[in-house]
């Protein structure tokens, strides 16, 4: 079991890789959860929170603002940029940026109380 608040975005951090689902995602104190795939050998995805409550209409309404940023986000742009970001870590960043628009969606879909599933991508 991992330690509270600890997770994908800090694994990147100490260990330079985007870890594979199951993950954990923190937000804010607030906002964290697990994604994991439904059943062994799906590509479904479920969450489960890990903080207390269900983020309020405040808080998914911040995820959504975060989700559509994300989705504004150039990366591509970095790789012919002035600063000529390495081939190795822009695709580091893609795969966190794929796997956090990914977990934000799922919890957005979740705290509304949607029935769907997100298929991971």
């Amino acid at each position: 079991a991992r330690d509270e608040g600890y997770g994908t975005p800090d694994i990147l951090l100490e260990y330079g890789f985007v870890e594979d689902i199951p993950q954990r995602w923190t937000i804010s104190d607030e906002i964290e959860f697990d994604l994991d795939y439904k059943h062994e050998g799906s590509d479904e995805l479920q969450l489960s929170w890990v903080s207390a409550t269900v983020p309020s209409k405040a808080e998914v309404s911040s995820l959504q603002h975060n989700v559509n940023r994300l989705e504004n986000l150039q990366i591509s742009s970095l790789a012919s940029s002035a600063a000529k970001v390495p081939e190795h870590e822009l695709r580091v960043i893609q795969k966190y940026h794929s796997a956090l628009l990914v977990a934000l969606k799922h919890a957005i879909k979740e705290a509304q109380g949607n029935e769907g599933t997100i298929v991971n991508v």
